[in-house]
C-alpha cells in the first residue's frame, strides 16, 4: 500500500510539473503577443501622429487584384492623391489609361477609349462615390476617425524591414473580411495596404515615393472633361 502511495504520489508530482511548464510557456506566449501588438500598434499610431499637420497625400501607386475562384491577377500602375477633406484623384497609366476624380460633389471618371473605337475619351459624372476600402482606410489614418474603434487586431508579423498588421472590421459596411496594412519598421512609411472580400478576393494597392503636404492642390481635384468627350450622368 505504501508503495502504490508513493507511485501515485511521484506520477502527481511529475504530471504537476509539466502542467506548470506548459502554463509557463503558454503564459509566455501570450505575453510575447500581447507585447507584438502594442509595438506594432504603436507603429501605426506613429505613421498616424506624423499625418496630423498635413492635408495633402501624393503616391505612386501599383494596384494587383487577385480573383480567388479564377485565379486571375490584373495589375495596373498610376499616380494617387487624397486630402484630408475627402477629395480624391487616380489616374491609372498602364496597362490602360483611366482617371478618376472626386471633387466633393461629383465623382468623374474618365476612361481613354482604344484607337481602333474611335479613340477620345467616355466620362462618367454621378453624385455617389463609391469609396473603395483602401480610400476608406487612407481617410481614417489622416484622421478621418479611430482605427482601434473601427478594427480589431489579429495578427502582427515581422519581415524583413517592415511590419505587418492583419486586421477584422467591426462594422459590416467595409464589405471585407480581413484588412492588412504594410509599415515601415520605423513607422514613416506605409507600403501598402491589402484586403480580402467575402469571397477571398484579395486587392493590394502597393505605395512608393509617398509625399505629403500642408497645402491642398485645388486645381489637382477640379476636373473639366476633355472637348469632345462622351459624357454619362448616372
Amino acid at each position: 500500500m505504501d508503495f502504490q502511495f508513493k507511485s501515485f504520489k511521484s506520477i502527481f508530482s511529475v504530471v504537476f510539473f509539466l502542467s506548470l511548464c506548459v502554463h509557463m510557456a503558454y503564459s509566455s506566449s501570450i505575453d510575447s503577443i500581447v507585447e507584438n501588438q502594442k509595438r506594432h500598434s504603436k507603429t501605426l499610431n506613429d505613421f498616424v501622429d506624423q499625418l496630423k499637420d498635413f492635408k495633402q497625400l501624393n503616391m505612386q501607386v501599383e494596384r494587383v487584384s487577385v480573383q480567388s475562384f479564377l485565379g486571375k491577377t490584373k495589375t495596373s500602375n498610376g499616380k494617387m492623391s487624397l486630402t484630408k477633406e475627402g477629395l480624391f484623384w487616380w489616374k491609372i497609366e498602364k496597362p490602360n489609361q483611366s482617371l478618376l476624380v472626386y471633387d466633393g460633389n461629383f465623382a468623374w471618371n474618365e476612361d481613354k477609349l482604344p484607337e481602333d473605337l474611335g479613340g477620345g475619351f467616355k466620362v462618367t459624372k454621378t453624385k455617389h462615390f463609391k469609396s473603395s476600402p483602401a480610400y476608406r482606410v487612407l481617410q481614417v489614418l489622416m484622421g478621418k476617425g479611430d482605427i482601434w474603434k473601427m478594427f480589431s487586431p489579429v495578427r502582427t508579423n515581422d519581415k524583413d524591414s517592415t511590419v505587418e498588421l492583419e486586421l477584422t472590421p467591426k462594422d459590416k459596411s467595409w464589405n471585407i473580411s480581413l484588412l492588412i496594412l504594410r509599415f515601415s519598421k520605423d513607422g514613416k512609411n506605409l507600403l501598402s495596404i491589402a484586403y480580402l472580400d467575402e469571397l477571398e478576393n484579395k486587392t493590394e494597392l502597393k505605395f512608393t515615393k509617398m509625399k505629403y503636404t500642408k497645402d491642398v492642390d485645388k486645381k489637382m481635384f477640379s476636373y473639366v472633361p476633355p472637348k469632345d468627350a462622351q459624357i454619362t450622368e448616372l
